[in-house]
C-alpha cells in the first residue's frame, strides 16, 4: 500500500516523474500519468512482479544446466534448447509464477482505485464499490462469486494440466525402466 502511495506522487500532475518528463521534452505540461489505464498497469506490474520473478527464479536455480550443454553438443541451436529443454524444465515454476500474479491481481482494488480514479472498471472496485458505499451486499455477493469462479477454474484447469504431465512422465519413466531392465536401448 506504501508503494502504491509513493507512486501515485510520483505520477501526480505535480509530481517529480511528471517535471522531469517535461524537462527532457519526452511529455507535454498537460499529459496525464495518473488516474488512467496505463498507471494502472505501470503500478501492479510493479506491485506484482517479485510474485512472478522469485517462483521462476527459484525453477531456474534448480534446473540442471548440463542438459543445455548436451542438446547443443548433440547439434542443438540455443533458441531450441531453450525452448524445448530449460523452459519445461522451469514450467512448475512458471506455472507457480502466474498463479501467483493472476490470482491476487484479480481481486486487487487498492492499485486501481488509488492510481486509476473513479473510473476504474475492475472487479475487485466494483465488489468494495456495492458492498461498502452502495450496501447492496447481494450484488457484491454475487460479484464475489463470480470472482471465486474466475480464479478457481483456471487454477483446476492448471491443476488438471499438470496432473496430466506429472503422469506422462512417470509413464515415461516406467516404460524407460523396463526397457534397461529388459536389456533394451532407450
Amino acid at each position: 500500500m506504501v508503494r502504491v502511495f509513493a507512486w501515485r506522487l510520483l505520477l501526480h500532475p505535480e509530481g517529480f516523474l511528471k517535471h522531469l518528463l517535461v524537462a527532457a521534452g519526452l511529455a507535454q505540461p498537460e499529459t496525464q500519468l495518473l488516474y488512467n489505464a496505463g498507471a494502472i498497469l505501470l503500478v501492479s506490474v510493479y506491485s506484482f512482479l517479485p510474485f512472478a520473478i522469485m517462483p521462476t527464479y527459484a525453477a531456474a536455480e534448480k534446473f540442471d544446466f548440463s542438459l543445455l550443454e548436451a542438446a547443443r553438443d548433440l547439434g542443438a541451436r540455443s533458441f531450441f534448447a531453450f525452448r524445448r529443454i530449460f523452459i519445461p524444465g522451469i514450467r512448475r515454476g512458471v506455472v507457480s509464477a502466474v498463479l501467483m500474479v493472476f490470482i491476487p491481481s484479480v481481486g486487487s482494488y487498492v492499485i486501481p482505485d488509488l492510481v486509476g480514479g473513479t473510473n476504474s472498471e475492475l472487479i475487485g472496485n466494483k465488489i468494495y464499490q456495492r458492498t461498502f458505499p452502495d450496501r447492496n451486499l447481494p450484488h457484491a455477493s454475487a460479484l464475489s462469486a463470480l470472482m471465486a469462479i474466475g480464479v478457481l477454474v483456471p487454477l483446476g484447469l492448471v491443476a488438471a494440466f499438470l496432473r496430466r504431465q506429472d503422469r506422462r512422465e512417470a509413464l515415461r519413466l516406467t516404460e524407460a525402466g523396463g526397457l534397461k531392465q529388459r536389456g533394451g536401448a532407450v
